[in-house]
């Protein structure tokens, strides 16, 4: 499987290459209002990637970065052939080898598998549901942790628009 690594304010999307039940509009899973919630700024900019063909294996990966002045967020989602194949791919070790020293706690509420992730300079939330994982990741100015809450609240936002 491949891999792709977005780093964003000290927190890693990790982008990991998926086949996709079908492509998803990553950008339609949040406004710009609820990005600008989250990180405490104007959101400028919802940019659209993907989805994209990983070049070893047959998935797609899609993700969308929401651009502020002096921060963002990013919402990745990765689908997979079969939830069977999210789940065994959505583990405590694949968030933290790609969280650039974050510390990852797995939580339950937001999908069937919730790991939180924070360092100094951002914070995610990666859940599992069906055969997607994904993830919603804000860094730049402030305080990541005083994020948590809201990240949260977008995350399950996010989880329910899937």
């Amino acid at each position: 499987m491949s891999m792709q690594v977005l780093k964003f304010g000290g927190v890693v999307a990790v982008l990991l290459a998926a086949s996709p039940a079908y492509a998803i509009d990553v950008c339609g899973l949040a406004s710009r209002a609820e990005a600008a919630a989250v990180v405490g700024q104007p959101v400028a900019a919802a940019i659209p990637a993907g989805p994209q063909q990983d070049e070893d294996s047959p998935g797609r990966l899609s993700y969308c970065t929401y651009r502020a002045a002096k921060a963002g967020l990013i919402i990745s989602v990765v689908e997979f052939s079969s939830a069977a194949e999210a789940r065994k791919q959505a583990t405590v070790h694949l968030v933290e080898a790609h969280s650039d020293g974050a510390k990852v706690v797995e939580e339950k509420g937001v999908g069937e598998r919730t790991f939180w992730a924070l360092s100094a300079q951002g914070a995610s939330y990666t859940f599992l549901k069906g055969a997607r994982v994904v993830a919603v990741a804000a860094g730049g100015v402030g305080q990541p942790a005083q994020r948590k809450d809201a990240l949260r609240a977008l995350a399950s936002a996010v989880a329910k628009k899937l």
